[in-house]
């Protein structure tokens, strides 16, 4: 991480060096909180939502972060939707169980 004990060395040298591999989470953590801070403030500043650098769609987006992925898991794991709760005189939702033992009472 930049500024952190792990000294600064160019990615080729550490090539060079026999490393095949860098992991680097703190380069992009650190810019993503960058990134935030910045547009909130201009939210803040401006109080309409900032222009995003590099702007892409929703299904992009989407896609950039597994969608395509996620798909066919949702369906394999889907649960048949549920009936309507019960409500009971005040309005509060009680599961259909609770509201069936309320009328035997």
């Amino acid at each position: 991480m930049a500024g952190g004990k792990t000294p600064h060395l160019d990615l080729r040298e550490a090539e060079r060096m026999g490393y095949a591999l860098a992991i680097v989470p703190g380069l992009l953590m650190k810019t993503i909180v960058g990134a935030c801070d910045l547009a909130l403030s201009e939210l803040k500043k401006n109080h309409a939502h900032p222009a995003i650098p590099g702007d892409m769609s929703v299904t992009e987006f989407f896609r950039r972060v597994g969608a395509d992925e996620w798909e066919p898991l949702r369906e394999r794991y889907k649960t048949p939707p549920r009936k309507a709760d019960a409500r009971n005189s005040r309005g509060a939702r009680v599961s259909l169980s609770a509201s069936l033992e309320g009328s035997r009472r």
